[in-house]
């Protein structure tokens, strides 16, 4: 390898690694703009979570923006990755499926009140992130994962607990279970991907 193509590998690799962190960070920011817009849903006993976010006018625009944004980050960083092994080819894939749930998630909040179909749909879209967010990271760690990277797999599966517990009726923590989860999972993925890429 020459010294030009290491550099172009090192200039790639940080631009694959900023690119997956504003994925990340824009839902970290809309989702933010929509709690400040609408606070009254972090403890209210209601269990539509951040899809509560997507009903309303005044918070529609920075919901949609958090899950495009995110979704189209994701999909950018995943034509990044370069195919030189199964774990890249296998990350890429993460990557371009968690682009996909996500504008699913995205798409079937819109309509969830309106009757019991599209709510059912959009419930079965809600676990299914979830579930792949705690597969991912499960795997992420496993990839390598520093103590660090087991830490934050400990507290993504404690939301995820919370969640599933918050699902059953035990509690009503929804909307901050979710920011548990999103913000654990959002640390791996950016952590686990700038290790993977490397």
């Amino acid at each position: 390898m020459t010294l030009a193509s290491l550099s172009y590998t090192k200039r790639m690799q940080r631009h694959f690694s900023r690119v997956l962190l504003m994925s990340q960070l824009s839902l970290l920011v809309f989702l933010g703009a929509c709690i400040a817009l609408m606070p009254q849903f972090l403890l209210e006993h209601n269990e539509g979570g951040v899809s509560n976010y997507g009903t309303y006018a005044r918070t529609i625009v920075p919901f949609t923006l958090a899950f495009m944004l995110s979704a189209g980050f994701a999909l950018w960083s995943a034509c990044l990755i370069p195919a030189t092994s199964k774990t890249r080819r296998h990350f890429r894939l993460i990557l371009q499926l968690y682009a996909l749930i996500f504008l699913v998630v995205m798409g079937s909040t819109y309509p969830y009140k309106v009757n019991s179909f599209f709510d059912n749909l959009h419930i079965a879209a809600a676990i299914l992130v979830t579930c792949f967010e705690l597969a991912t990271g499960v795997w992420l760690v496993r990839q390598g994962g520093k103590m660090a990277d087991r830490i934050w797999l400990t507290v993504l599966m404690v939301g995820f607990i919370a969640a599933v517990l918050t699902l059953g009726g035990v509690g009503h923590i929804l909307l901050m279970t979710q920011g548990v989860v999103s913000l654990a999972f959002g640390v791996l993925l950016v952590r686990g991907g700038k290790r993977l890429v490397q």
